[in-house]
């Protein structure tokens, strides 16, 4: 007597085997999709098991490099930069984390302003491998100079970039730089940030506000001259001009600014003339349209006049 098959399952139920005989066409190829689907993900998982457990795909990061970093970089933000891959160690292409790591470290330093791209470069018949890459840097705005040979990068806000420089960078920067600072934040950190340095900050400040004009107004390009020293000395000082511009070594006319905004915001003193006017006036002596002998002094407003241009 032949046995009969039992049936596994919960009673009173069909079988998947009966519910599949049930379904139209179209449900039988959804279901097959999905068991494909399934199926396809569980031949992913074990392939993903061989491929880590291959040694050809993996390499170490002990020769990572950030190429192409500009030859004007601080040579303490240099270093920082190129030693990224430092306790890295042996990676695979699959473990994502040394990436994150890598990711966390640059954004860490000041003068990383983005990770725009950073991968893995898998490992060839011949060996090799890397991670690489793209940072695009924070565009340096002036230096800030405490003594001579000592001088920092600073940007659009005022922070402070990178470690020291003992000489200045290339010229063709255009560059300006602020003389008679009397304070220097740590890396990162803005002037005017601490409460307790106010004071000592207060004259790079209007600097600051001098150089952001001066790239604003498009005066740091293709023009013969441009400004190479904002001194601040006198900021502060109840003098006629607080701010005195020098152009370029071998030019070096003395343009006196006057009083700035900032001035007029924190002392009450008013600008001897309209921003637009004092801008206009260095045009056309960055130009070479106004010509001026080096060493000459000129006045960039007609002295004893006020104007009410309270800045950009």
């Amino acid at each position: 007597m032949a046995r009969k098959r039992k049936r596994i399952g919960v009673t009173g139920r069909l079988t998947l085997r009966e519910r599949m005989a049930k379904w139209s066409p179209e449900a039988k190829g959804a279901g097959l999709l999905l068991v494909a689907a399934a199926l396809t993900g569980i031949a992913a998982h074990r392939a993903s098991g061989f491929v880590h457990a291959d040694p050809g795909l993996a390499f170490s990061a002990g020769q990572v490099d950030v190429q192409g970093l500009p030859a004007w970089l601080d040579p303490e933000s240099t270093a920082a930069l190129r030693t990224a891959s430092a306790g890295l160690g042996r990676i695979h292409v699959l473990d994502r984390a040394p990436l994150r790591r890598l990711r966390e470290y640059y954004l860490a330093n000041e003068w990383v302003a983005s990770v725009e791209r950073l991968e893995y470069a898998v490992p060839g018949a011949e060996g090799g491998g890397g991670i690489t890459g793209r940072l695009r840097l924070r565009d340096p705005m002036c230096l800030v100079g405490l003594r001579a040979g000592e001088y920092y990068f600073a940007d659009t806000e005022g922070r402070r970039l990178g470690g020291v420089l003992t000489a200045l960078p290339p010229p063709d920067l255009r560059l300006p730089v602020i003389q008679w600072a009397k304070y220097v934040p740590p890396r990162g950190e803005a002037w005017g940030g601490r409460k307790e340095f106010a004071r000592a900050d207060e004259p790079v400040l209007h600097g600051f506000y001098v150089a952001a004009l001066l790239t604003q107004a498009g005066l740091r390009e293709s023009l013969p001259h441009w400004v190479a020293r904002i001194d601040v000395r006198n900021v502060g000082r109840n003098d006629w001009s607080e701010v005195e511009l020098v152009t370029e070594p071998g030019h070096a006319v003395r343009l006196q600014w006057g009083r700035t905004a900032r001035s007029e915001l924190v002392h009450g003193r008013v600008q001897e003339a309209p921003v637009s006017e004092k801008i206009d006036r260095l045009r056309r002596i960055l130009a070479g349209e106004r010509l001026c002998r080096s060493g000459e002094e000129v006045l960039l407003f007609e002295r004893g006049g006020v104007g009410g241009d309270r800045g950009p």
